[in-house]
């Protein structure tokens, strides 16, 4: 069953791109179905395992599921048939823990790190895609800055500029540890100049802030340090010689900030998510301790696309305030908090350096994340989860068998 865990995992990234084909009641993409498909095949595995191992994490992670599963009811109560969105959405956060839960129960061995190695096959498709959007100027056209930005095998540039974040930093790790450094380099170059043309400032900003992290501990020689920072300031200075950028800075300098929060006057897209918190901030106000159910935002949102659908939040902790109450509220931050301690104690107490810097890219990418989800929409993008918490998995399972060993050998010693 570990090869065919592997096959799914690899998939997952080329399947973004069908997010538009639904089936049934619940209009169930093919994304979706993966996910059903993977929670099945888990239980299996489970069931016919003999042991099943639940980190701590894990258990977090349950309980905030348990209360997504009351927010759901909460969801049903409110909309009727409409709150169909809500089981939805319930299924692909349990997709993302079952993911977490089969890879670290995969590992048995300290062999099994090779798993990490299999993590690289999800980029091909994504990166060959992109990049033949940028060459023959097929990706998603943005009428208002007269430019395309390129999407891979993903629904939208923004959800392939978090994936590509995510591995450019895996990448960096295994520039740090590994031999064919030219492999890893070209690799990191294909990544960076596909994040580029995403034209995604969501995934500019998490870059900027995970390397931010990410050389303040690990140990890098002094050239290969500075030739990452080379490689950031030049992607610094790529971004603000873009339209995009000139033009944003431009209407962000005519802002009137007093006059937004009080008329709520919409001038550009910094204002308008503004003025989209303080309408979502009242919503919550109606139903501060439950909230309005999961997924309901794209219900109860004044504010409508072109689809009759409500605008998504632009703010992971205001929707989940909004949907899930003060109750959901402070279980997700419980969960938040709790993983964050746990991965930063798990990177303190390691004892093999290559482990450990992995730990901490994972600890910073997870931290830089939360960070900027005060901004987005990150929380409803599965795929680069799926690699997260099955790397954690992995991660934090190899970690516990390297703590066994030392144990085992400090016992025999003595």
């Amino acid at each position: 069953m570990k090869f065919l865990f592997i096959f799914l995992l690899i998939l997952r990234s080329a399947l973004d791109i069908f997010s538009d084909v639904s089936f049934g009641p619940l209009k169930l993409n093919i994304p979706a179905l993966w996910g059903i498909f993977l929670i099945c095949v888990g239980c299996l595995y489970f069931v016919f395992h003999s042991k099943v191992l639940l980190p701590k994490i894990s258990k977090f992670f349950g309980v905030w599921i348990i209360m997504l599963f009351i927010s759901t009811v909460v969801s049903f109560s409110n909309f009727s048939e409409q709150a169909l969105i809500s089981v939805r959405e319930l299924i692909r956060i349990v997709t993302i823990l079952m993911s977490f839960l089969i890879f670290y129960n995969l590992v048995k061995t300290k062999q099994d790190e090779r798993l990490i190695k299999y993590f690289l096959f999800a980029l091909p498709i994504p990166l060959v895609v992109g990049i033949y959007q940028k060459v023959s100027y097929s990706g998603l056209k943005d009428p208002h800055l007269n430019i395309t930005r390129i999407y891979g095998s993903f629904a939208h540039p923004n959800s392939f500029a978090l994936f590509l974040v995510f591995f450019i930093l895996l990448t960096i790790w295994f520039i740090q540890n590994y031999k064919r450094k030219l492999l890893w380099y070209i690799l990191l170059f294909l990544e960076l100049f596909c994040l580029i043309f995403t034209f995604s400032f969501s995934g500019y900003i998490l870059l900027l802030v995970s390397f931010i992290g990410l050389f303040l501990k690990i140990r890098i020689k002094s050239s290969k340090k500075n030739f990452f920072f080379l490689i950031l300031f030049v992607l610094i200075l790529f971004v603000i010689q873009t339209k995009e950028f000139k033009t944003r800075y431009e209407r962000i300098k005519l802002i009137d900030l007093s006059e937004t929060l009080r008329e709520r006057k919409v001038v550009d897209s910094f204002t308008w998510r503004i003025v989209n918190w303080m309408n979502l901030f009242d919503l919550w106000k109606e139903k501060p301790i439950l909230g309005w159910g999961l997924q309901t935002v794209e219900i109860i949102n004044p504010w409508k696309t072109e689809k009759g659908v409500g605008y998504a939040a632009h703010n992971d902790f205001l929707r989940l305030l909004v949907e899930t109450g003060l109750v959901g509220f402070m279980f997700y931050l419980l969960f938040l908090i709790s993983t964050c301690f746990i991965v930063y104690r798990e990177y303190k107490g390691c004892k093999e350096k290559h482990l450990k810097s992995l730990l901490y890219v994972l600890f910073v990418f997870f931290v830089s994340w939360q960070i900027v989800s005060g901004v987005g929409n990150y929380i409803t993008v599965t795929a680069y989860q799926i690699y997260f918490w099955s790397l954690l998995g992995i991660t934090l399972k190899l970690n516990k068998l390297l703590k066994r060993k030392n144990e085992d050998s400090y016992s025999i010693s003595n």
